[in-house]
């Protein structure tokens, strides 16, 4: 019984192809071991009757083809056993004469009345066997059909107390659902798709190990509880992590996306977008903070250090780190539809960060913003605030290029974030927006803010009221009446100017500072010892 309902209900099949849950299966295959076993039944009675119904088929043939030698036998034997008792009973009545001439008296007399006896006592043996068999074919199926009489209900009751049984452990199964669940949502582990035009949030799709074919819904559930069965295939595959189904290939269960993150599932998600406008220096600003992140420059000063956990993301983004070790500025963003993954450790906390870094021509307009679909599961944005963009300084720089205008970046991002954005009270929206001030290195922004390693100089406050004198200030009320959370820092992305000192590296600087206010709402910088001051470009 307990190898029978382990192997029912550890291994029973994949809802996505058969849409059968344990219930159902369970009184699937009580039905199908009682009609079993009263077929079988059924069976052994057919055959037995089968067997002896030939044997006296047979019997009665020989009989019919020996009639004549079988009525001669038995007379013989009859009138062998007559004409013996005649002589005994003639001996012990005939006293008187000679012993032979009673003997041979006796001799006659058995032996005529012998042959008339035998005669009719062979006639009446041969029909008598004859109506025998006929009984033998009629009674045989009565006979052997009596025994499964109560055969077969007790078997059936055994299989529905096999079902109670199985019914049974739907306790455990419950509990283990939901401590399963409970934990995954206490830890805020979704299995969030990284695609930038895709934001389904849930469990993936694993892929069988022996077909490739996906399976979805592979955890605890009324379709098993420790193990399920490939829909293709039929291979067994393990429904929790700890049984080794961390080991499966997964892909996003809704776009079918290959999800390539080595730790998944292992730790709280936490989902940051880098969001401006084009030549804000996005692109520029995510290669410098990864690269701080991996080298955990700044040591225990530094809340975040981490690995970057695609190995394919980690090979793209070394060799564009390699053009900034050489003083080239990294590409334009192109369209890249997936985040950037790190595994990652904020505080004293482990999470997989997903870093969103869309092209700057999607935040044009609102029309053009449909890839991001990934909006409302952010925990946090940051901004990036293109001093270009306000006429007061690319007068002061000498600049003809004119960048987007902050305002319609904004409102793009407004709008498209409080789609589904998760609110607090006053209605305003829960993730934390970081503005920064991007190209901190330019000297109209250094005459605002002065250095940005400068505790004073790179300050909040100084940071809004440089935005507000070039003109932003209705901008700024805009989202701070928006987002719950605002923070204003200031950085340089590339640490100088891009056509300056040809060959050298870039360093960034206070790249690192607004994500870890994103992540842990605490601003570390005024835990960093003041830095070498920048040089003023131009």
């Amino acid at each position: 019984m307990v190898g029978l309902a382990r192997r029912t209900f550890l291994m029973s099949p994949n809802a996505a192809n058969r849409q059968e849950s344990f219930i159902a299966r369970a009184m699937r295959v009580c039905r199908e071991n009682v009609a079993g076993a009263f077929g079988r039944a059924n069976q052994w009675r057919r055959r037995s009757v089968e067997w002896v119904d030939w044997n006296l088929t047979m019997l009665a043939e020989w009989q019919t083809g020996h009639k004549v030698g079988v009525v001669v036998g038995l007379g013989l034997v009859i009138w062998a056993g007559l004409s013996l008792w005649f002589i005994v009973d003639w001996s012990r009545g005939r006293v008187q004469g000679s012993a032979v001439q009673i003997g041979i008296g006796a001799l006659i007399g058995g032996a005529v009345f012998g042959l008339l006896a035998s005669a009719v006592a062979a006639l009446v043996a041969f029909v008598a066997i004859l109506l025998l068999n006929k009984i033998f074919q009629l009674l045989a199926p009565i006979v052997l059909f009596l025994p499964l009489i109560p055969w077969v209900p007790l078997y059936a009751a055994w299989q529905v107390v096999l079902v109670v049984g199985k019914l049974l452990l739907l306790v455990p199964l419950s509990v283990l659902f939901v401590s399963t669940r409970a934990v995954q949502i206490w830890r805020g582990i979704f299995y969030t798709c990284p695609s930038r035009d895709c934001g389904y949030r849930g469990l993936p799709i694993y892929v069988c190990a022996g077909c490739g074919h996906g399976n979805r819904r592979l955890w605890p559930n009324l379709y098993g509880l420790l193990w399920h069965r490939c829909v293709a295939c039929d291979r067994r595959l393990p429904a929790l992590d700890m049984l080794g189904r961390r080991k499966l290939g997964r892909r996003c269960g809704g776009c079918e996306m290959p999800l390539a993150g080595r730790h998944a599932g292992k730790a709280r998600e936490r989902l940051v977008a880098i969001v401006g406008g084009p030549g804000s220096g996005k692109t520029n600003y995510l290669l410098m903070t990864v690269n701080e992140i991996l080298d955990g420059r700044g040591g225990a000063r530094r809340s975040i250090a981490g690995e970057i956990d695609d190995p394919a993301q980690a090979e793209a983004f070394h060799h564009e780190w390699r053009k900034l070790e050489q003083g080239v500025p990294a590409s334009k963003t192109s369209e890249v539809i997936r985040a950037l993954l790190l595994y990652a450790k904020v505080g004293r906390s482990r999470c997989q960060l997903y870093l969103y870094d869309a092209p700057g021509e999607e935040f044009g307009t609102i029309g053009s913003m449909t890839k991001q679909q990934y909006f409302h599961l952010l925990d946090g944005f940051l901004l990036l605030v293109d001093p270009c963009g306000f006429e007061q300084v690319r007068s002061a720089c000498g600049s003809q290029a004119a960048a987007l205008p902050l305002q319609d970046v904004v409102t793009s991002v407004l709008v498209t974030a409080s789609a589904g954005a998760p609110v607090v009270r006053g209605g305003k929206l829960k993730p934390r927006l970081a503005v920064v001030l991007s190209k901190a290195d330019l000297a109209p922004v250094r005459t605002e803010l002065g250095s940005i390693n400068d505790e004073s100089g790179a300050s909040a406050e100084r940071c809004r009221q440089a935005i507000v004198r070039w003109g932003g200030e209705h901008v700024l009320r805009a989202i701070e009446h928006r987002f719950e959370s605002v923070e204003y820092f200031a950085c340089s992305p590339l640490g100088r100017s891009a056509d300056a000192e040809r060959g050298t590296p870039f360093t960034g600087k206070g790249v690192l500072e607004p994500l870890e206010w994103v992540l842990t709402g605490t601003r570390a910088g005024a835990q960093h010892s003041p830095a070498t001051e920048m040089p003023v470009a131009g």
